[in-house]
């Protein structure tokens, strides 16, 4: 029964698109959906875009609302990537709302290398200390500046926009050139590039 209760009583969707043009090719635009739950079943999608203050609810780049929660953003539609319910959805939320006074680049805005709107999706998922990553295709989650590191849960990155390596005990050894990914993961092993995506669609 508990485990019902959690399901029921808030979800987070991370979904993703294509982005418009030949960037779409390896390239996607991803965000989060906070489906709180409860009789009106409201969701709200949270995302940072590439112009400032373009609509919905605004903090520059970053936005709430500012699209239907599952329309794409000019190139197909919207796929899930992963949702999560009970705690960890909790915390996930928590992230979020927070995040127009905490996240460290609401006033900044790069294609490349960042900070963009993957970058927003991963420092989301790594304050809310989720083990899951985006896909290849999210290009821009490893900004760290013109040089950085960090050790989380998810595993070991070194990231510039040149060069970086990510590495996962078990789970995946990725390396980057001009912050696109080259690598493979395992169980199931499989190779990573730009432009793969990965129809994880895990519910947690």
């Amino acid at each position: 029964m508990t485990g019902i209760t959690e399901k029921t009583a808030a979800s987070v969707e991370l979904r993703a698109a294509r982005i418009p043009g030949i960037v779409g090719i390896i390239a996607d635009h991803y965000w989060f959906v906070i489906d709180k739950g409860g009789e009106e079943k409201v969701k709200q999608r949270w995302e940072v875009w590439q112009n400032k203050d373009a609509g919905g609810q605004s903090w520059h780049y970053l936005h709430k609302n500012l699209k239907d929660w599952q329309s794409g953003v000019g190139n197909g539609p919207s796929r899930l990537e992963y949702c999560w319910y009970g705690l960890e959805a909790q915390s996930l939320i928590e992230a979020i709302e927070t995040s127009p006074s905490q996240y460290p680049y609401v006033p900044c805005y790069r294609y490349w290398p960042g900070p963009n709107s993957n970058t927003y999706v991963q420092w989301v998922l790594d304050q809310a200390r989720i083990t899951e990553i985006p896909g290849p295709s999210a290009i821009g989650k490893d900004y760290l500046g013109l040089i950085g590191s960090k050790v989380s849960r998810q595993g070991l990155l070194f990231s510039t926009p040149v060069v970086g390596a990510a590495f996962s005990r078990g789970k995946y050894v990725i390396f980057q050139l001009m912050t696109l990914p080259f690598g493979w993961s395992m169980k199931p092993f499989r190779l990573l590039y730009p432009g793969l995506r990965l129809q994880q669609n895990k519910n947690r």
